[in-house]
């Protein structure tokens, strides 16, 4: 009886001993925080590859979302937002984000590429963008 629990024991310390040094051990859940994944899965599986140098050189002041959109891919969210100016007449703008991922120097912040459209009547004018990333100019018009 006692030859049969030491074998199960000195099996049982061989797999633990063999997952620990292949790396495969168990991580708590409490261990590790969901931005951390996010930020491991964001530098592993790169977003939105269209939001090169090359791309952005194409962006002007007056494109419709169509022709953006035909550059960049479809946003992650899109929303519309009413703006002031100066203390002026409000007016409606549609916006655009692209979610690249967390930033590698900070643990929650944010890229956010966003485009800001004018609605007027049945028109959307690209008047203002915010690119927080982009990547070298390697891809081509509508890679995504």
């Amino acid at each position: 009886m006692r030859k049969g629990h030491d074998c199960l024991g000195k099996t049982a310390l061989a797999c633990l001993l063999f997952s620990v040094a292949l790396g495969c051990y168990h991580i708590r859940p409490d261990e590790i925080q969901p931005e951390e994944v996010s930020a491991m899965w964001d530098k592993r599986f790169p977003k939105h590859l269209a939001f090169t140098q090359q791309n952005l050189l194409l962006l002007n002041q007056g494109m419709t979302a169509a022709e953006v959109e035909s550059i960049f891919g479809l946003p992650d969210r899109t929303y519309f937002k009413t703006f002031f100016i100066g203390g002026g007449m409000p007016w409606r703008g549609l916006v655009y984000e692209y979610d690249m991922g967390y930033n590698p120097k900070g643990k929650y912040i944010k890229n956010l590429n966003t485009l800001v459209f004018s609605v007027e009547q049945f028109t959307t004018d690209l008047i203002h963008w915010d690119i927080q990333m982009a990547y070298p100019a390697r891809s081509t018009v509508g890679l995504e």
